[in-house]
């Protein structure tokens, strides 16, 4: 029965990650932790590796907004105001950080979607594993338009 957690040892030489995060990957075909990279603790001892590694790092994931926007004036009375907002202007892909099972000391191995596929599914592609990424794409490109006008 394990009470309390630990950190489990680096494995000098070893690579954090097999991929580049911030590079392309394919979610749905490689984990992107490596297994390889950590130890257990033997039991009754503590952990010797650090908590943070300034090299294991996820994905550099920027916030990329724009706005743009005119005041037109009608006369001297009136005016018109267009303003225009984009949220991830650039519609980068965000994935979710990798999974890592909690740091328990067990690496779960990779799962497969359906393995009896049908036509259109998604058999072959990764659904589970210690370093699964959800290939969930979030933060779409978000486009707020705006229309004022003042007397």
């Amino acid at each position: 029965m394990k009470i309390g957690t630990t950190f489990e040892n680096y494995v000098p030489g070893q690579p954090f990650f097999p991929v580049n995060p911030n590079s392309h990957f394919d979610p749905s075909a490689a984990l992107v932790l490596n297994p390889n990279a950590w130890t257990d603790a033997p039991p009754g001892t503590f952990g010797v590796s650090a908590p943070y590694y300034i090299n294991n790092r996820w994905q550099r994931q920027p916030g990329e907004s724009l706005s743009v926007g005119r005041i037109f004036r009608v006369k001297e009375k009136y005016q018109l105001q267009i303003r225009a907002e984009f949220q991830n202007v650039f519609n980068r892909v965000f994935y979710s950080p990798p999974a890592d099972n909690g740091f328990t000391g067990t690496h779960m191995a990779p799962a497969y979607a359906n393995p009896f596929p049908v036509v259109g599914s998604t058999a072959g592609e990764l659904s589970g594993g210690y370093g699964f990424v959800n290939a969930f794409i979030g933060r779409p490109v978000h486009v707020l338009i705006e229309l004022r006008c003042r007397v």
